[in-house]
């Protein structure tokens, strides 16, 4: 029983640390929300700092932690949905 107990906690834990955070700040070589959910993976987070990001659809396939730091501002220009 042990074992078990063991193995299912060394699993959580090694799911637990690989997942990745992403930042998307203006200016930077990561500065587009597309981008960033594309890179990511299934369980990872990205933080979106503050800024206006001029971006199309944003489409979010995967499993994701999206989190806006200071008001991020997302804007299709009134040419997408």
């Amino acid at each position: 029983m042990k074992n078990v107990l063991f193995c299912c906690f060394f699993l959580f834990s090694i799911n637990a640390y690989s997942q990745k955070i992403w930042e998307v700040k203006p200016g930077t070589s990561l500065s587009s929300v597309s981008e960033a959910i594309k890179k990511a993976n299934a369980g990872d987070t990205i933080k979106i700092f503050e800024g206006t990001y001029t971006e199309g659809t944003i489409e979010v396939d995967k499993p994701l932690h999206l989190k806006g730091i200071n008001f991020p501002r997302l804007d299709g220009n009134k040419k997408v949905e």
